[in-house]
C-alpha cells in the first residue's frame, strides 16, 4: 500500500507530528501486568505521552465527579480494618488547531488499610481519579493503551527497544588566548603555557611562576588577579628564560 497522502489523513486539527505519534503502537515495556494477567499502562506514563505529543500545557485534565461507593470496617487476621471504594470521573481536553477536544472517562478504585481510616479514602480516590484518567486518555490511540483493549494486542511492539544512540564525543578543552607572539594573557594560559609547552611538572608551578616573577619584575605582584594581560606575557617569557637557563646547566652542549 502507498502512503496515506496529508490531505487524505483525519489530521482534525493535529499536527503531522501528533498524528502519527497517536497512531504508533504501543511499546512493550510500558505495559505492566496486574495478577499476572490483566495489562495496563500506569498513570505516569499516561500523562508522559500526553505531555510528549501534546506538549506540557496542550492538554488538561478535570475531575468532575467522585463518589464513595463502599466504606466499611471488616475484622481480619490482621485484626481490624477499613475498606474503601471510588467511582471518578474525569474530564481530558487536548488543545487542537481546530479547537478543543474534550474526552471523559470513568474508573474505579479501592483501597484497605489496617490501621488509619483516613488513608482508605485517600489511596481509592487516587487509584480512581488515575483509572478514569487512563480511561480518557486511552481514546487518543494506542500509545495511550487503547491497544491493551485489543484481545491479540496486535498494536503492541514487543520488538526489543532500540539502543541508546552513543554519547556525543566531549569536545575539547577550549585552547587558552595568545598574544601576537604565542605568549598567554592571562592565569589558566600560563599555566597551560608552562605544563604543555615548557614541560614543568603541575606541582611545580607555583614556585617556577614565583622566580619567573622574580626574574621580570624583581618581586610577585601583589595581587595575581589584577595582573594586566600584556604582563601574563612578559612573566610567561621570563619563565621561559628560566627553564632555558636550567637546561642549559644541564646539558652545557645546548647553552653553546
Amino acid at each position: 500500500m502507498g502512503e496515506t497522502k496529508t490531505e487524505d489523513r483525519p489530521l482534525c486539527g493535529l499536527s503531522e507530528a501528533q498524528y502519527d505519534a497517536l497512531n504508533a503502537p504501543l511499546r512493550k515495556e510500558f505495559v505492566s501486568l496486574r495478577e499476572n494477567k490483566f495489562s495496563y499502562i500506569q498513570a505516569h506514563h499516561a500523562i508522559r505521552e500526553m505531555n510528549r505529543i501534546f506538549g506540557p500545557a496542550g492538554w488538561t485534565r478535570e475531575t468532575i465527579e467522585m463518589k464513595c461507593v463502599h466504606d466499611s470496617e471488616f475484622a481480619g487476621n490482621k485484626g481490624s480494618g477499613f475498606r474503601a471504594a471510588y467511582i471518578a470521573k474525569v474530564r481530558v481536553t487536548v488543545r487542537t488547531e481546530d479547537g478543543w477536544v474534550v474526552r471523559e472517562g470513568t474508573g474505579y478504585g479501592d483501597a484497605v488499610d489496617y490501621n488509619n481510616p483516613a488513608a482508605v479514602h485517600e489511596g481509592a480516590s487516587k487509584e480512581a481519579e488515575s483509572d478514569s484518567m487512563k480511561r480518557a486518555c486511552m481514546t487518543f490511540g494506542d500509545p495511550l493503551g487503547l491497544a491493551l483493549y485489543s484481545r491479540d494486542q496486535e498494536h503492541v511492539d514487543d520488538s526489543p527497544p532500540a539502543p541508546a544512540p552513543p554519547a556525543p564525543a566531549p569536545e575539547p578543552p577550549a585552547l587558552p588566548e595568545l598574544d601576537e607572539d604565542g605568549y598567554p594573557v592571562d592565569r589558566k594560559g600560563l599555566a597551560h603555557y608552562m605544563q604543555e609547552v615548557l614541560g614543568i611538572p603541575k606541582d611545580n608551578l607555583g614556585p617556577m611562576r614565583t622566580e619567573g616573577a622574580n626574574r621580570a619584575w624583581g618581586a610577585p605582584p601583589e595581587d595575581w588577579k589584577t595582573l594586566a594581560a600584556a604582563k601574563w606575557g612578559e612573566l610567561a617569557r621570563a619563565i621561559e628564560t628560566v627553564v632555558n637557563e636550567e637546561n642549559a646547566h644541564l646539558d652545557p652542549e645546548k647553552g653553546e
